[in-house]
This record gives C-alpha cells, structure tokens and sequence, in this order.
C-alpha cells in the first residue's frame, strides 16, 4: 500500500492551491486510516465541536480483492472527507 501511495498522483478536489508530495498522503493514511467516518465525527463532538459544512468524495466503484473483504462498503466508497467543524460556545 505505502509503495502504491508513494507512487501515485492524488485526484485534488478544491484544496485552495494546496499540493501535498506523496510522502504526506502517507503520514495521513497512517494516521487516520483506523479511524471510520462515523468514530471521527463523534470524537470531534465529545471534543465540543459540531460541523458546520462538510462534503464526502467518493469512488465510484470499489473492486473487493481477497485483502478488502474484512472492510465494510461505506468505508471503502469513501476516499476523502472536507469538513469544516465549529468549536461550540
């Protein structure tokens, strides 16, 4: 996975200019790669925070080879999460 990150070009959605090299795509996976949709969003909440706008990308199709069979749909369509999070108060 690290080499196929390394390797590849991102598909850039708006990040107002911002060109991230390969190398922190990888810090990004490995850090937030545990982490589901559903448990970030709760976590920012317990941390007092609630979204204000967000927008999900998706891929359009997700092939299960034999390594993804343990990875629910959800979370295999889902490839990248804009979101913007208010602190409340």
């Amino acid at each position: 996975m690290k080499q196929r990150v390394l390797a590849g070009t991102p598909r850039y959605m708006d990040r107002a200019g911002e060109k991230s090299p390969p190398e922190q795509y990888w810090q990004w996976y490995t850090e937030l790669n545990p982490i589901k949709l559903p448990d970030f969003e709760q976590e920012l909440r317990d941390m007092g925070f609630e979204p204000w706008r967000f927008a999900l990308r998706t891929d359009p199709v997700v092939e299960y080879t034999p390594e993804l069979q343990d990875h629910d749909m959800m979370a295999l369509g889902i490839s990248e999460l804009y979101g913007v999070f208010l602190l409340k108060g």
